[in-house]
């Protein structure tokens, strides 16, 4: 008589861990660790890494620090002391969210920058403004006040500032309104900001 054929259902078929080899106790393989890597080599990662990063300044909370995009700032405590100084000197651009024309945290964090820290930034980075608003009558003296404080000899100038409209929903209302207003405010430094914005809405 011929040996029954066994079958098996789709129940009964092996899982991805019952198909996976054994490992006896002694074939345990060393664990690659980034941080034995020499520090030249750990620098050309972090430097390699900032270059497609950015950094963002929150706006909810003035006095904190710029936060970094890159998930290399919070992968351990040894790692992010060694990438975050690096990463807040030079990631290329700073991102910030203002809304209603507010750009109180801007101003604030010029403002506790030491002037090494200006100079670096001044050099190395850009700040990326993102516009949006919450309603159809944004304060535009929020506006104004930015554009004029190029022309006061307050921090600011020089810093290579870009413009966007980070949400398109009341950008033109409030624009109509604030753009007429702030294009006679400040002078020739302000001028050059105030056109850069026209440009996001028109």
């Amino acid at each position: 008589m011929a040996p029954r054929k066994q079958t098996v259902s789709q129940d009964t078929l092996p899982t991805k861990i019952q198909l996976r080899p054994n490992k006896s106790a002694n074939d345990s393989r060393p664990h690659f660790r980034f941080l034995d890597l020499s520090p030249e080599i750990r620098n050309n990662v972090y430097n390699k890494i900032i270059e497609n990063s950015s950094l963002i300044l929150p706006r909810n909370n003035i006095n904190r620090d710029l936060i970094s995009t890159s998930a290399f700032s919070r992968v351990s405590k040894t790692i992010r002391s060694e990438f975050l100084p690096l990463a807040l000197k030079a990631t290329p651009i700073i991102k910030i969210a203002v809304r209603n024309w507010d750009f109180s945290h801007i101003v604030n964090f010029l403002n506790r920058l030491s002037d090494d820290e200006l100079e670096m930034l001044i050099s190395k980075q850009r700040m990326r403004v993102g516009f949006w608003f919450s309603g159809e009558k944004a304060d535009p003296s929020g506006l104004m006040r930015w554009v004029e404080r190029f022309d006061d000899g307050r921090r600011g100038h020089g810093i290579v500032f870009e413009y966007t409209c980070a949400k398109k929903k009341f950008a033109r209302e409030n624009w109509d309104v604030a753009g007429f207003r702030a294009c006679a405010s400040g002078g020739s430094n302000g001028w050059v900001q105030f056109e850069m914005i026209a440009e996001v809405f028109e």
